[in-house]
């Protein structure tokens, strides 16, 4: 499994404030938070320049451009990426879709 995480000092992931946003409702429900969770997990690691499927069904890649690491569509630096017990941790400068952006 691949885990797509913010960076805790990016200013743009602290914009998002998803904690507040998302807060569970009277009945429960924090589908909008797992939506987004679900754009930001992959059921297996992401071999470069190979297309993969988050949950939520949309394809993302990576690759390196000198030094560093970019998702795509869209460009989004790969800040840092760690093996965990289950699969990898990558912490990225912004979230990978359009609709979760400030």
């Amino acid at each position: 499994m691949t885990a797509i995480v913010p960076d805790p000092a990016s200013q743009v992931w602290k914009d998002l404030d998803l904690y507040r946003k998302y807060k569970v409702d009277q009945f429960g429900d924090v589908k909008p938070y797992r939506d987004f969770l679900h754009h930001h997990f992959v059921t297996r690691s992401v071999p470069q320049s190979k297309k993969v499927k988050t949950m939520a069904g949309n394809k993302i890649w990576w690759s390196r451009v000198g030094n560093e690491s970019f998702i795509c569509p869209g460009a989004i630096k790969i800040m840092s990426r760690e093996e965990a017990s289950n699969g990898e941790i990558w912490v990225v400068e912004r979230p990978l879709w359009s609709e979760f952006k400030s």
